[in-house]
């Protein structure tokens, strides 16, 4: 089997980190990865915004939550917005951050790092507290939460979710 499938069929979503950063290599192949994903005409209707600063994660987690850590202490967190400035980015936008969320998650996994992608969507943000995040974060103009993951080194290993073979239909 080759590398890549293999980090397909073995990620799981991590949620315990060890404290100690990833390397600025690692986070650059990540970045590299996401920027690597396709779009709609190739849109790029991203932007990626790196927070390794856990005060930053803090005051993030007091504004949508303040019982929990929404990043489960992982020492980085990436946070994609996108625009709808275009007429393609307005559907198709948030899927392509989606695609780019999974070569992250799928990267992570190839160099041993854990992540897990965060589901605290833009829908559950109120409009104040979406002003919020985005002026903590520094969102380009025009931008809005789209999708986060968490990434580290793990503190534990999960197994794979079950995969459901009836999840499948064949027309041939």
């Amino acid at each position: 089997m080759n590398d890549a499938l293999k980090a397909i069929f073995e990620r799981s979503s991590i949620r315990q980190y060890r404290s100690e950063q990833i390397k600025d290599e690692e986070l650059d192949i990540l970045v590299k990865a996401a920027l690597s994903s396709p779009s709609t005409r190739n849109s790029q209707p991203w932007h990626i915004t790196v927070v390794q600063k856990r005060e930053v994660q803090n005051r993030i987690n007091e504004i949508i939550n303040p019982q929990r850590d929404l990043f489960y202490g992982a020492p980085t967190a990436i946070i994609i917005s996108y625009t709808t400035d275009t007429a393609e980015n307005g559907y198709f936008a948030r899927i392509d951050c989606g695609i780019l969320i999974e070569n992250i998650a799928i990267a992570a996994k190839s160099m041993g790092l854990g992540s897990v992608i965060l589901g605290m969507s833009h829908q559950a943000l109120d409009d104040i507290k979406r002003r919020q995040i985005e002026e903590l974060l520094c969102f380009e103009e025009g931008y809005h939460f789209a999708i986060a993951i968490a990434v580290g080194y793990p503190e534990t290993q999960n197994q794979p979710h079950t995969v459901d073979e009836n999840k499948v239909t064949y027309i041939r």
